[in-house]
This record gives structure tokens, sequence and C-alpha cells, in this order.
């Protein structure tokens, strides 16, 4: 039979290991191994974690901007931590419904309203791309347009005419670009 201080100390490490079983904790460190460290409340930092992902999508977190990482103690043993979760909201900010796949260069941003906008992070506005319909028509209009007063040699040619079969322009229409994609 176990004594009272016995039972007591028992209970004391197993409250200990749960406390610590799922952590909050900042991204110190991360290599291109998959692992990574993190600092907890008071300093403590725990090296050599492994960094769990979403299967099909690969990426490690930012180190020095303040990344926060949860750290899950698999079997409650502190010799075996994994990030199951991180998070930096100091890169995106999102509205409900959108989605976004972000380094500190570039994102791919996926709006509330369908839209997919792609850009670096230097603060540009995404405008339209171009459709395959605006450079097949890009593409027509190069192999049809015309030249006045073409000379031979290292001359100069007069301003581009019409192409045989448009009436009367001198370069093509705007590209309507798509609706759906926006690229900087």
């Amino acid at each position: 039979m176990k004594t009272t201080r016995e039972f007591r100390q028992r209970q004391s490490r197993e409250a200990i290991a749960l406390k610590h079983l799922v952590r909050r904790m900042v991204l110190a460190s991360a290599s291109s191994d998959g692992l990574c460290s993190a600092v907890g409340v008071g300093k403590e930092v725990i090296p050599d974690v492994e960094v769990f992902g979403v299967l099909g999508f690969a990426a490690r977190p930012r180190v020095g901007g303040g990344a926060e990482v949860v750290v899950v103690h698999v079997g409650a043993e502190p010799s075996h931590p994994v990030v199951v979760a991180t998070l930096d909201e100091d890169i995106f900010e999102l509205e409900p419904d959108e989605r976004a796949f972000y380094n500190s260069l570039a994102a791919v941003h996926v709006t509330s309203d369908g839209k997919v906008e792609v850009a670096d992070r230097s603060g540009g506005e995404a405008v339209a791309l171009a459709t395959k319909a605006d450079l097949e028509a890009v593409i027509t209009w190069l192999k049809r347009h015309t030249h006045s007063g073409v000379s031979t040699g290292l001359g100069t040619s007069g301003p581009p005419g019409a192409p045989a079969g448009v009436d009367g322009t001198s370069s093509p229409t705007n590209p309507a670009g798509t609706s759906v994609l926006k690229g900087q």
C-alpha cells in the first residue's frame, strides 16, 4: 500500500506532465529538415520540434517575426514535441471565408467573393490578368499590322497602320482581362 506522500508525489508528476502536454509558444528557429525550436514562457527553449502540416501543402514558418506555434508532447513525453499549428497574423489579415497562401515576399489570396489575387508583398495593387482570348487578339493584331514608309537597312519606319481586315484601328483593343484571377 502506498503512503499519502507517495500518492501526492505521483499525482504531482502527472499533473506537471499534463500541464505541459499542449503549449502555445513562439517560434525561435526553423530548418529545412523539418525541425524547429520554440520558446515558451520564462524563455524555456524546446529544440528539435517536428513541424506537422496539412497534407498536400508544405511550409515553414518565418523566424523572427513573432510567429506562434502550438506544441504537443506526444504521449505526454517531453522528449517528443510536435508543432501541430502555426500562426503569423502580422503577415496577412483575412476577412471571413477568405484563404491565403503566403510568405514574407508573395501571396496568393482567395477572396470571399471567389477572386484569386497573386501579388508580391510590396503593397502594390493586383490587376486583372489577360485571358487567352486577350493574348490571341494581340498576336493576331501583331501578325496582321503594317507600317508605312518602310525603308531597308537601319532606316526608320512610319507609324503602324491598321492590320488588313481591321477597321481603322492602329493598335489592338485593350485586353478585357479575367474577372476572377488578378496579379501584380
